[in-house]
């Protein structure tokens, strides 16, 4: 598959990992990253703060200029730190939020003009699990958290009626140690790579889409309607095919 890919966060091991594994279907990538490391001339990573909403528009107008339309866009920028909020600068909490929510809507705006002027376009913001009840320390990371969720929620709606060929997707990977980031990113390289519709706004946990609640009189309607349960999609473990789950 040829297109180009830009990735936030791609110094870190998971957004470095999908980089390189969408490198390696042939799409171009770039990575965004405050602090750029080398990738082994798979992919090329720019220097680049996603807090700073300029910054992200010449990014954009950049990449474009020199490689064309970006057709996949995924958010993997991100930073967690555990601060007492009766101890610590109002500043420092209010970082995170800056860079985990604001910083995609800087680098969404930035790059959806030319996703909407080309009529398609892929965009992945990579979620991470907030434990509930909230565990002290995380008041700047849950609050974040939370409003990336709203983000994509009403980005989707914001894009889908006017724009079809846009796919906006949650995901919320499975950081288990014992696997590591290789194999998570495949699964995020698979998302990215697929725009199926029924993807538009939804959230998808692992390798799995997470489906939205019925109520109970819709689902006997839908017994009685004789209409067949919606399946959630799955992702295959290589990011080149998708499958439902039987």
């Amino acid at each position: 598959m040829t297109g180009v890919a830009v990735i936030t966060g791609s110094s870190t091991n998971l957004g470095q990992a999908i980089a390189r594994r969408l490198a390696a279907h042939g799409m171009t990538v770039r990575g965004v990253s405050r602090h750029p490391r080398p990738a082994e001339g798979l992919f090329q990573t720019l220097q680049g703060d996603v807090t700073d909403a300029q910054a992200m528009r010449d990014l954009a107008q950049r990449i474009e200029g020199e490689l064309g339309p970006v057709t996949i866009l995924i958010h993997a920028a991100a930073i967690h730190r555990r601060q007492d909020f009766l101890s610590a600068r109002a500043e420092d909490v209010c970082h995170q939020v800056q860079v985990n929510l604001c910083g995609r809507i800087n680098v969404t705006a930035a790059f959806l003009p030319g996703m909407v002027a080309q009529g398609r376009g892929r965009i992945i913001n990579v979620a991470r699990p907030v434990p509930r009840p909230p565990l002290p320390g995380n008041l700047g990371f849950a609050a974040a958290q939370a409003g990336a969720d709203i983000l994509t929620r009403t980005l989707s709606v914001e894009v889908g009626g006017r724009l079809p060929g846009i796919v906006v997707t949650e995901w919320v990977p499975d950081l288990d140690p014992e696997h590591g980031p290789d194999r998570v990113a495949g699964l995020g390289a698979a998302l990215a790579l697929n725009d199926d519709p029924a993807l538009h706004g939804a959230t998808v946990l692992g390798d799995r889409q997470i489906l939205p609640g019925r109520s109970l009189r819709r689902r006997v309607l839908d017994l009685l309607l004789l209409k067949p349960a919606a399946r959630p999609i799955v992702l295959a473990p290589e990011p080149t095919s998708l499958k439902e789950t039987t």
